[in-house]
């Protein structure tokens, strides 16, 4: 219906991309997929009409006045949607690392927007955004509890992962995580 094209043993329902269920028999097991999430931007366009980074700006940035928040600014059409000078943007983001073996060395940006990957912000807008989620400014109740309660499998496994986020319980406590890369603003060096 939105044109997207997979191969599968069953049909492939928005669900099932959304909490990585798609591959083999659609909903029988878990298998992380960027490849595969980034799929949900032609369900988002087909959908509504719209791009991902027009609703991003319009449903999410906006409101909460997340002024350190962009798709990646190398994704210039998406970026420019932000209507944020892209130099300044650019010039108050910090460098991420990685360990290879035992050396750290630069971790390269996203260079794309869409919904598996891509999108920028500091950690002050981050903790806006999840304390914007738990006051229910984004989400009404039952979307956002369908949103964090963990999939179950066609033969009633549950896994760890809802639509889009882990969930896990730890000493009766529901705990929620996004997948996420974390670039810090502000160019500080690394410590030692």
């Amino acid at each position: 219906q939105y044109g997207v094209d997979l191969d599968s043993d069953g049909v492939i329902r928005v669900r099932h991309l959304l909490n990585h269920t798609s591959e083999g028999v659609p909903g029988s097991e878990h298998h992380y997929s960027g490849q595969r999430y980034l799929e949900l931007d032609k369900v988002i366009e087909g959908a509504s009409g719209r791009t991902l980074a027009e609703l991003l700006v319009e449903r999410i940035i906006e409101p909460l006045g997340l002024r350190h928040t962009a798709p990646s600014i190398w994704d210039t059409e998406d970026f420019a949607v932000t209507r944020y000078d892209a130099q300044e943007f650019y010039g108050n983001m910090a460098r991420g690392y990685r360990l290879d073996g035992s050396a750290i060395v630069p971790e390269r940006h996203p260079e794309i927007f869409c919904s598996s990957a891509g999108l920028l912000s500091s950690v002050r807008d981050v903790a806006s955004f999840s304390i914007a989620l738990d006051q229910g400014r984004l989400l009404d109740p039952e979307t956002r509890e369908l949103m964090l309660t963990r999939t179950v499998s066609n033969s009633g496994q549950p896994f760890t992962y809802g639509l889009g986020w882990y969930v896990q319980y730890h000493r009766g406590l529901k705990l929620a995580r996004l997948f996420m890369k974390a670039f810090v603003f502000g160019n500080q060096p690394l410590p030692d």
